[in-house]
């Protein structure tokens, strides 16, 4: 049901009321081993459809389900897997427990540049725990070379968000910091919302 389901376009709402009616159904097998096949059946079944970006949010969830063994035996490899699929169609947290991952190795090789690439597509979209993390790799230099004006940058729109890692994290930046690359950094984060603005409407034609 789930596959047919996804196998229709532009039917994302009734896929996900089915995956969910079945995930339901079978957390609720007595026999451990039983049940995590059948879990892992619904997640197979959702892969074989192949699903597109309009359900990222159950491909971040199986994924999740994946790392913390929630209802799903752990499993990192898989885990990584599932957080891919929605990365790439832009799920901003799954970027993020994405480069996480690579950070740890868990699931993935380390690596440090993976890491920063998807805490950068994570951050680009303005999501503040990607900001936030982005500023600390460019501030301890972890896959890209060190660069206190890019930390700074990072964790000042972080902290303007009010994520309490940036705040603390731009407060102590800030002191070793001179005064051209504070304003340079500035600079870069008025650019960065500026690019991000929505164009102007044109006026409309005044009545002669």
């Amino acid at each position: 049901q789930i596959a047919t389901a996804m196998a229709q376009p532009g039917n994302a709402k009734q896929a996900e009321e089915i995956f969910v009616q079945a995930l339901t159904i079978a957390t609720q097998i007595a026999d451990a081993e039983k049940k995590a096949i059948a879990l892992d059946k619904i997640a197979r079944s959702f892969e074989q459809a192949g699903p597109g970006g309009e359900f990222t949010q159950l491909q971040f969830s199986i994924g999740w389900m994946y790392y913390e063994g929630n209802n799903l035996p752990r499993d990192y490899a898989r885990a990584a897997a599932w957080y891919r699929k929605a990365a790439e169609q832009g799920h901003a947290q799954a970027q993020v427990n994405l480069a996480v991952m690579y950070t740890e190795g868990e699931g993935v090789a380390a690596s440090k540049v993976e890491a920063l690439k998807w805490f950068r597509q994570a951050a680009e979209q303005g999501f503040a725990e990607g900001q936030t993390a982005l500023g600390v790799m460019y501030a301890l230099g972890q896959g890209v070379e060190a660069d206190l004006v890019q930390a700074n940058k990072w964790l000042a729109l972080a902290a303007a968000q009010g994520d309490a890692d940036a705040q603390v994290a731009h407060t102590e930046l800030v002191t070793k910091l001179s005064p051209v690359q504070l304003a340079e950094s500035k600079k870069l984060t008025e650019q960065w919302h500026a690019q991000r603005a929505p164009a102007p409407e044109p006026e409309a034609p005044k009545p002669e």
